[in-house]
């Protein structure tokens, strides 16, 4: 009778082995910043994002002197577009199918923005057709000049 202990010895340590050059291979993928993003869609995700985490004083520099921003019908200017933000009390924010359409050097983002507020139904997430358009500034990084959402509807799940 042979002894198999050596052999799954060595199995054990070629797992462990194989695991750990994954890890090292194929590290944990972090969220795109400002910094290291050039998509105009993770914009869209990190400005929601900061909505989200109520991190009111990082997104006027996101934001064009010239923004319009509408919401359903209604226009705003820049200087109002923070204190609309504040007073919608998000508590989960999501960008979701968004597709990008280059102009030149500018972002045209059309997505479906997902968001709670706390307020509304248990399990529901209001939905909202959204398009931003974001304009590169130099130094490659980008500002928004223009953004319209509208109501699209709720998708709730039973519990």
């Amino acid at each position: 009778m042979r002894n198999t202990l050596p052999l799954a010895a060595l199995s054990l340590a070629a797992a462990f082995a194989a695991a750990m050059v994954g890890c090292t291979l194929f590290p944990a993928k972090t969220p795109p910043t400002l910094a290291t993003t050039t998509s105009a869609a993770d914009h869209d995700r990190i400005l929601w994002q900061l909505v989200r985490k109520q991190q009111w004083s990082q997104i006027p520099p996101l934001l064009s002197t010239t923004l319009v921003w509408n919401v359903d019908g209604k226009s705003l200017r820049a200087d109002q577009v923070v204190p609309y933000l504040q007073s919608l009390k998000l508590t989960e924010a999501a960008v979701t199918e968004a597709t990008v359409e280059p102009n030149g050097p500018d972002m045209t983002v059309a997505y479906t923005l997902e968001e709670t507020d706390g307020t509304g139904s248990k399990g529901c997430v209001d939905l909202r057709a959204a398009m931003s358009v974001w304009q590169q500034v130099k130094g490659g990084g980008y500002v928004l000049i223009a953004h319209s959402e509208q109501a699209k509807g709720a998708r709730c799940v039973a519990f």
